[in-house]
């Protein structure tokens, strides 16, 4: 599926687990029984009610197995989605996805080999490791053992909503995205991607191949808005291939047909300034270090320039 919608060239591609939520179809027994549903339970987001004596809290159940794939495969399915939504729907490495899928190399082909070769990519294997954890530490087999985690958890929250707050998958990815992306100063993440699409290349232009990797993992990383860091609203870049015209023609052709040997000055600008300085000064003004206003509030086309 990842691969199929990659080939429509989307400015952005999320993806989420499957959820048997109440009043849908997949919700009635019928259908647990045909697709042999299993559900692990886990808080929503935020959804912790006590007034007076009313008590109340929202549950998510996901479907963590089926007859069409296991408990195994569900864990492997949350590694693709940290990949896709840090690479693509946040854009971290969004060229770099379409640089390789104009070369024939697909999406899933990469995401299995970082995914399978965590000592050759320590640094993607060992957030994908992290991150399997987080998500599935808090979750729990049946919704009396969910109850049992929210009462010996209930004073805690009401004093601190934001440790309530960082169980949600969503919290959850933002904090991998500041520690991994914003906070890592040598890029290990882009860097293990970058070598991984080298690896692949079996074709016969290698160093051409490798001069366009390396020329996108750079751009990638000044394109990149880093709110731990000073916001530079501009940048200028100097390639030797027009990357505006092949991210304007949707990457349909490979980078490499797009050489100027003159080289050409790309101009990166952020698309709403004074929204992203906002954000950036609210997390500053709240003391985050989770950059939770910086990736919440601001749309996904805004976080690079």
């Amino acid at each position: 599926v990842i691969n199929n919608v990659m080939e429509l060239r989307f400015d952005s591609i999320g993806i989420t687990p499957l959820g048997l939520l109440k009043g849908s179809d997949l919700y009635r027994p019928e259908s647990r029984k045909e697709y042999q549903y299993r559900g692990k339970f886990m808080l929503a987001a935020n959804a912790v009610t006590v007034h007076d004596d009313l008590f109340s809290f929202e549950i998510d159940e996901v479907a963590v197995s089926s007859k069409d794939y296991s408990y195994q495969d569900w864990l492997r399915f949350l590694r693709y989605q940290f990949l896709l939504l840090l690479t693509h729907r946040y854009g971290y490495a969004r060229e770099l996805l379409y640089h390789l899928l104009s070369e024939g190399i697909k999406t899933f082909e990469l995401f299995d080999e970082l995914i399978d070769n965590k000592t050759r990519y320590p640094t993607v294997g060992r957030a994908l490791d992290d991150y399997v954890y987080k998500c599935t530490s808090d979750m729990f087999d049946s919704q009396k053992e969910l109850l049992e985690f929210v009462q010996s958890h209930i004073n805690r929250w009401l004093t601190d909503k934001d440790a309530l707050a960082s169980i949600n998958n969503v919290r959850i990815l933002f904090g991998f995205i500041t520690r991994y992306i914003f906070n890592d100063r040598k890029n290990g993440v882009l860097t293990d991607i970058h070598n991984a699409a080298l690896n692949l290349y079996n074709g016969v232009e290698y160093e051409t191949f490798r001069d366009t990797t390396s020329l996108l993992l750079d751009l990638s990383l000044a394109m990149m808005i880093n709110p731990k860091e000073e916001f530079i609203d501009r940048k200028e870049y100097t390639a030797k291939y027009n990357v505006f015209t092949w991210t304007q023609e949707r990457f349909r052709q490979s980078l490499s047909s797009y050489e100027q040997p003159e080289g050409v000055t790309l101009i990166l600008q952020s698309q709403n300034p004074h929204s992203i300085a906002s954000a950036i000064a609210s997390d500053k003004e709240q003391n985050r270090s989770d950059c939770y206003n910086f990736l919440l509030y601001l749309n996904s086309s805004l976080l690079r320039r």
